[in-house]
């Protein structure tokens, strides 16, 4: 724009899944492996849908850690996480996002009410300190903020093209995040 710069993707952008797959893998990677330093044996950890916790899906599959059980709203995970038999698998249904790998909606949500974890990995599409963690949609968003009420702890896992923009909807304050890893 004439004397200054605005977003060629707007508050409303998605990314697919395949499209970010494979950008910024070593800094993802970097975030999975701070992440996973944060889970011990036996915990009972939400991986929301995204790039990052893929990344970090894999890291739980490889790693040493065992006897934990995995909650996700995400099949890719889901499916990241099968040939760990000794790894536990809770896989959230709904309303089924092709492009991003996710379930949400109002059955997904209902899952998810009688359920507690000891982490939540959440990602999101943009941070500002002024607004806090948001994403392009209300149905993501939601389900993101009630992964954040059921889970003890409340880890944001962002890498650095993530901030200094806003999406259209917030997910979460930065004070209710406990950790951020980026």
């Amino acid at each position: 724009t004439w004397g200054g710069a605005v977003s060629a993707c707007g508050s409303l952008r998605e990314f697919s899944h395949k499209e970010k797959e494979w950008k910024h893998t070593a800094e993802k990677l970097s975030i999975a492996y701070a992440a996973y330093d944060c889970i011990s044996d036996g915990d009972a950890v939400f991986l929301d849908c995204g790039t990052t916790t893929t990344q970090l899906a894999r890291v739980i599959r490889s790693g040493s850690k065992r006897k934990i059980l995995v909650g996700t709203n995400a099949i890719n995970i889901a499916m990241e996480l099968s040939e760990a038999e000794d790894i536990s698998v809770i896989v959230i249904g709904g309303n089924f996002r092709h492009r991003i790998l996710s379930c949400v909606g109002a059955y997904a949500e209902e899952m998810m009410k009688t359920l507690f974890f000891d982490k939540g990995f959440i990602s999101a599409n943009h941070f500002t300190v002024e607004r806090g963690f948001s994403t392009p949609t209300l149905g993501e968003a939601e389900l993101k903020r009630k992964i954040l009420t059921i889970s003890k702890e409340k880890i944001m896992l962002l890498d650095y093209t993530k901030f200094g923009d806003d999406s259209m909807v917030l997910v979460a304050s930065s004070e209710n995040v406990d950790i951020l890893i980026t």
